[in-house]
């Protein structure tokens, strides 16, 4: 995962594939936690994609 500052917007890119833009460090921050989160309550419960 890379983290750039590019025009004022947070990016954030994983893999080199997909990216995503958050307008403070904040936002950016609390995507990483919630998602990690998300992913892992997901395994926990036995579901997957």
């Amino acid at each position: 995962m890379q983290w750039k500052i590019i025009n004022g917007w947070y990016c954030v890119t994983a893999c080199g594939l997909m990216s995503w833009k958050f307008r403070t460090l904040g936002e950016a921050m609390n995507w990483v936690f919630v998602s990690k989160l998300a992913v892992k309550t997901e395994m926990d419960m036995g579901v997957s994609k």
